[in-house]
């Protein structure tokens, strides 16, 4: 029997209706019901996919003394007030941008300093649990029965369904490889000069680490769907949290997380404290090596520490019971290996989830501590705006659950440009030529993805 639930917003009312979507892929579902806004977010075998927007929240962080938080909190708020409370709980998705006064031009026209979508469309499934869809819309309930409404969207989500299992993937007879074109790389006198006057500030004990971070522009001879590169670097990276958005008809933002800021079910917390980074190695007894050595590096436990004390400390009074893992252990990927602290606790009565994850970003995993030094070298040294890169992705529910990222190894795309975003954590001891390496590996994660991919000739 399929779930229907109503939402009243004023005077109209979001109805909606679950049905069971056997067979119906994520990645099948996105290239066929294309709109303005979508998303895919993934960790393993588990995925959710949407697409179009009966709802937006937004916040453009324009003003000094603008909250973006605070106003997607409110903006919630008034949404939850209106909610009716014996439905299920209703995602909204999207995201934050790094600082707290970010500006949508340039390579991040389209994303404001916060943008979230409620879906017209929403897939959620895995690998071993078969796909549900969820089909929404917006009525006047003094214009048209609910009943009318209930059939309608039984038969969309119907026809979706239906639709969705038929839309294969094309053949790739007279197709060519993506062709990769570097547009613009980023100065490595550059970068050296950015890290060396950081190495300055960590021995003079201004700074005790700072994340530095790195843009590669590339052009692709023919338009490549980034919905399909996101399905290669899915493919790729099962450890890791994949994200696709996409805000507007021309954008798109998507990545790969190695970890997890904030997420909150039924008031219990979890993150992970990630920092501290090595090569995955050719074969697994160079991995086991290479995990050996990270686990021994004086240098790499410096930077972990930072980050999981840090986390810890700013959790502060909005958790009690926290359980945080005595020793690091290491989290092995497709590329890379890191040190990882898994932390857990329960939200104190009254606290939010958005409250908590703001209290965290930006941990010193992105960023660097002290933060506010930290955010003060970033703004003076990094020649480019980090936009929406090292800010938390996810989704949040009325229902207080939340699961957000932080959005690296990523590239945000206009047409056929491509701007991607790597960084290295930078403590007492760092190379600048280790660290361009670094992020070198971290660039292949979504350069990997898109070359993988074939497209029209006649494109």
């Amino acid at each position: 029997m399929p779930n229907l639930k109503t939402i009243q917003t004023g005077k109209t009312k979001i109805a909606s209706v679950t049905i069971n979507a056997v067979g119906v892929d994520p990645i099948g579902f996105l290239r066929h019901n294309d709109s303005e806004q979508c998303g895919l977010w993934t960790k393993g075998d588990s995925w959710i996919a949407h697409s179009g927007a009966v709802g937006i929240l937004s916040s453009d962080g324009i003003h000094v003394n603008q909250d973006r938080f605070g106003e997607i909190r409110d903006q919630a708020e008034r949404l939850l007030e209106l909610t009716d409370v014996s439905s299920q709980p209703m995602r909204l998705y999207g995201g934050f941008s790094f600082g707290d006064h970010h500006k949508a031009r340039g390579a991040w026209e389209g994303f404001p300093a916060a943008l979230f979508h409620v879906p017209e469309l929403e897939l959620e499934g895995s690998r071993r649990q078969s796909a549900r869809l969820t089909a929404r819309v917006v009525f006047n309930p003094e214009r048209i029965d609910l009943e009318q409404v209930r059939v309608q969207l039984l038969h969309t989500a119907e026809s979706v369904c239906k639709d969705s299992r038929e839309h294969c993937k094309e053949n790739l007879a007279g197709k060519e490889t993506v062709g990769l074109q570097k547009k613009e790389d980023f100065d490595r006198t550059i970068w050296q000069s950015m890290i060396d006057k950081a190495l300055r500030y960590i021995g003079d004990g201004i700074l005790s680490k700072v994340v530095l971070a790195r843009t590669q522009d590339l052009v692709t001879k023919h338009y490549v769907n980034p919905v399909d590169v996101v399905d290669k670097l899915w493919k790729a990276n099962r450890g890791s949290h994949i994200f696709l958005f996409k805000p507007d008809r021309d954008s798109y933002f998507l990545g790969a997380a190695p970890e997890t800021v904030t997420r909150v079910s039924k008031g219990q917390f979890q993150a992970t404290a990630v920092a501290g980074t090595a090569s995955r190695g050719q074969d697994v007894k160079e991995q086991q090596m290479l995990a050996e050595g990270l686990l021994a590096s004086a240098k790499d436990a410096v930077e972990h520490c930072i980050t999981r004390d840090d986390i810890l400390t700013r959790l502060g009074t909005l958790v009690e019971d926290v359980d945080a893992q005595g020793s690091p252990h290491v989290l092995i990927l497709d590329e890379m290996q890191h040190l990882e602290t898994e932390i857990k606790a329960k939200l104190r009565q009254g606290t939010e989830a958005l409250q908590v994850l703001e209290a965290l970003h930006p941990t010193p995993a992105v960023c660097g501590f002290p933060r506010e030094t930290a955010l003060h070298f970033l703004s003076e040294e990094e020649p480019f705006e980090r936009g929406w890169y090292a800010g938390p992705v996810g989704w949040f529910d009325t229902d207080g659950d939340a699961a957000f990222v932080p959005a690296l190894r990523c590239a945000v795309v206009h047409g056929n440009s491509w701007r991607l975003f790597a960084g290295a954590g930078i403590v007492a001891g760092s190379d600048a030529s280790a660290e361009w390496e670094e992020t070198n590996v971290k660039f292949s994660s979504v350069t990997k993805a898109l070359a993988e991919n074939r497209v029209e000739m006649n494109a």
